[in-house]
């Protein structure tokens, strides 16, 4: 009305955007209206959730299908493991075609493994990144609540992918090179998920 000046801008659209925080930024850039007049600017701004496609919560067995195995890696029945078996590598065998790779959606996670007189060494990659050497050698077998390594304080709004990579290195103390994995808590280890884990214990062949 009056000498204000109105136009409606054409509407856009931006679907390609990954999950996360993002900035709008809009500027000014045309003619000023008449003396006196004013500008304004009327913005409208839909936003459509982001559901998330990477496992947000939960713990994930060996033999869940969200897991990447790549190599010869072996399953272990053990008793002592989460829903009774993990998956084993010998890490004399170790290369750069062998990994196990999960990704997820969450603020951290938890890889719960064994440690034993004859564990090796892995390499954690955390989004493509070196994050840690993980040394499986202890003097006795260790599993479950004894033997976590956790990751925390990751943007849970963004998918994350944990690789755990064999190394064919060892503790000077370790009889062996093996890499036993048993399963990935999301978004980090908790007791309670001890028993109930989603998937059942595998049929021992």
């Amino acid at each position: 009305p009056g000498n204000d000046l109105w136009a409606l801008a054409p509407s856009a659209s931006l679907d390609t955007l990954a999950a996360g925080a993002h900035t709008i930024t809009m500027t000014h850039a045309g003619d000023l209206p008449p003396y006196g007049a004013s500008v304004g600017f009327r913005i409208g701004l839909c936003v459509k959730p982001v559901t998330p496609t990477a496992p947000t919560t939960g713990c994930y067995e060996e033999v869940n299908p969200a897991w990447v195995i790549a190599g010869e890696w072996h399953p272990q029945y053990r008793d002592d493991a989460s829903m009774g078996a993990l998956i084993s590598y010998d890490g004399t065998l170790a290369g750069p075609d062998a990994y196990l790779e999960f990704t997820f959606q969450a603020d951290g996670a938890s890889l719960v493994y064994r440690k034993g007189p004859d564990g090796g060494i892995a390499a954690i990659y955390l989004d493509g990144a070196l994050y840690a050497e993980l040394d499986t050698y202890a003097p006795s077998d260790q599993v479950l609540g004894e033997a976590v390594f956790t990751v925390n304080g990751l943007d849970p709004a963004v998918e994350h992918t944990l690789r755990i990579v064999p190394t064919g290195r060892k503790n000077t103390r370790s009889s062996g090179y093996l890499v036993d994995i048993d399963r990935l808590d999301v978004p980090a280890y908790n007791a309670q998920y001890n028993n109930n884990c989603l998937f059942t214990r595998p049929t021992q062949p």
